[in-house]
């Protein structure tokens, strides 16, 4: 008995990794430079420098927008969004770039669209009231470290974009650490690192090893 219950959970922890499920993939994503309001929703990477709110350089730099269609999903379990790094190094597009490195991005969910940003004939003001401090509030942070990818949970404001879709403008993504570039919709590289909702977080893949290590071991004495 005790042998059939450890391989049932050695088999659990095979396909734990695997077992996060896309709930949605973007619908809409993009990065722009506040000063210009320009769109690039085509790019393959979406760029966030520095923030530099607050500085003289400001607006000088790009956030990020990503939305998904909710509709057809269900209030019930969790919701967390997957974002993947890419590269670091470019506060608005170009210049060096390198697969090392680390920055701090901020997640907020939209109180405006993202075309009423594009039409504001004041954009800072606008990021300044719907993206960083003004009415936004910061729902979840990822650390991002060399080539990754990361996940923060989001299920409080997709329940609420399903229960109104009126309210559905995405989230916004602002760097208040490093710059990065994260895998867009139209990243092809590898199209498992383009953003989405998912229904957990996949355990790292040490952790997994380490516990179908501790089970091995166990079946070892079992047998002795």
């Amino acid at each position: 008995m005790k042998n059939t219950l450890l391989t049932i959970a050695l088999g659990g922890l095979l396909t734990i990794s695997s077992q996060a499920a896309t709930l949605a993939n973007p619908n809409f994503d993009t990065d722009s430079y506040i000063f210009m309001g320009t769109s690039a929703e085509t790019d393959p990477q979406i760029t966030l420098g520095e923030s530099l709110q607050g500085t003289p350089s400001h607006p000088h730099f790009n956030f990020g927008v990503v939305s998904f269609d909710v509709s057809s999903l269900s209030t019930s379990g969790d919701k967390f969004l997957s974002l993947s790094s890419i590269e670091y190094g470019s506060t608005f597009g170009g210049g060096s770039l390198t697969p090392t490195g680390s920055a701090t991005v901020q997640v907020v969910a939209l109180g405006d669209s993202f075309a009423n940003f594009q039409a504001a004939a004041d954009k800072t003001t606008w990021y300044d009231t719907y993206v960083q401090s003004g009415t936004a509030t910061v729902i979840g942070t990822f650390n991002f470290t060399d080539q990754s990818t990361e996940h923060v949970d989001v299920t409080d404001a997709v329940n609420g974009w399903i229960n109104d879709g009126s309210s559905n403008y995405g989230f916004a993504l602002f760097s208040t650490s490093g710059a990065v570039e994260l895998a867009s919709s139209t990243y092809s590289d590898d199209a498992s690192l383009q953003p989405a909702l998912v229904d957990t977080v996949p355990e790292p893949s040490g952790a997994v090893l380490a516990g179908i290590g501790s089970l091995l071991l166990l079946l070892r004495r079992q047998r002795a």
